[in-house]
């Protein structure tokens, strides 16, 4: 079932009821760029006429560390369990190498590494380009301050977590040309509901239930439409629907029931598999521009295509950190 706009309203309260990590994993980073005094401090100095003197302990520590990582970095290859598929094996490591290289996975990995090192947690996104002039794979680092995930998620990677979100601001003009049939919409909320478009409402039903939802969502304009700038912050949501129904238990992998494949019918018929009786997840993906929905449906896929590096946790809360927090008092 598509993400409804009262669950979306739910999952961004739920974030909003997260621990405040984020603003210590802003001062790790901070110490690492050597901005280890607040304005506050630094006025006080200006005013006692004194020099803002910082020795930068924790820059040269980390770079240590990220520089070991660099130092062992080696290619991705694909190893055979038997002699029989070795060549098989080199042939995909080729593709793989192809791979890495055109997508500048090495850069990706590092710049996460650097963020599971400094403040505890790195992204990478691992996903098909959209563009059809550059490579088919897309493997970039994200900054934290993009993804917010299920709180409640136990897995080391948050496979298990029911929701994930990603926030980030596009030109309005450039979302009305991957989403046409909504730019009615996109306008409306940017031009803040004038006349023309109230007038318009009224003739459509689409727009008269878009203002609505607009004028009952907890989200604050400024959180997601910026007017001035005439951009908007889209929201990912990968939103996991827990369901009973039948699968498929194959050779090499399990599938769900298609009663409409009819090669699933004859491997019913001739013996070949047993249906079973299962509770597994569906995963949903929906686009949402503030309180107005863009896109939904149900992906093919079993997993997100972010990748958490997490550092340290919290044993008691699950807040990651990373070394610098360490260093903060010394």
């Amino acid at each position: 079932m598509a993400l409804t706009f009262r669950q979306f309203d739910d999952i961004i309260n739920d974030i909003r009821m997260q621990p405040n990590w984020r603003a210590e994993a802003d001062r790790a980073d901070d110490y690492y760029d050597g901005n280890q005094l607040d304005a506050e401090t630094m006025q006080s100095l200006q005013d006692k006429g004194m020099a803002p003197l910082i020795t930068n302990l924790v820059k040269p520590t980390i770079d240590v560390v990220l520089g070991i990582e660099a130092k062992t970095r080696s290619d991705w290859r694909v190893i055979a369990d038997g002699e029989e598929f070795q060549d098989v094996a080199e042939a995909l490591s080729q593709k793989l190498h192809e791979a890495e290289r055109e997508s500048r996975a090495d850069r990706a990995c590092s710049d996460a590494y650097s963020g599971q090192v400094k403040s505890g947690i790195g992204w990478v996104e691992v996903s098909r380009e959209s563009n059809p002039f550059k490579y088919p794979y897309r493997v970039s680092s994200l900054h934290r301050r993009e993804l917010y995930w299920d709180w409640l998620a136990k897995e080391p990677d948050a496979s298990d977590a029911r929701y994930f979100v990603r926030k980030r601001w596009f030109e309005t003009d450039l979302v009305g040309m991957h989403f046409p049939k909504k730019k009615d919409v996109l306008y409306a909320s940017l031009g803040r509901w004038d006349g023309s478009w109230i007038t318009s409402a009224t003739e459509s039903t689409e727009l008269a239930n878009s203002f609505e939802q607009q004028r009952g969502s907890s989200l604050d304009d400024h959180e997601w439409i910026n007017q001035d700038r005439r951009r908007v912050c889209l929201f990912e949501v990968w939103h996991r629907e827990y369901v009973r129904g039948t699968v498929l238990r194959l050779p090499d992998r399990v599938v769900e029931l298609d009663k409409d494949n009819r090669w699933h019918q004859i491997a019913i018929q001739t013996g070949v598999v047993k249906p079973e009786e299962a509770v597994f997840d569906r995963l949903h993906l929906s686009v949402w521009a503030g309180p107005h929905n863009l896109y939904s449906g149900v992906t093919k896929r079993r997993r997100i295509p972010y990748v958490p590096f997490f550092g340290f946790r919290e044993s008691l809360t699950g807040t990651p950190y990373g070394l610098i927090r360490g260093m903060f008092s010394p």
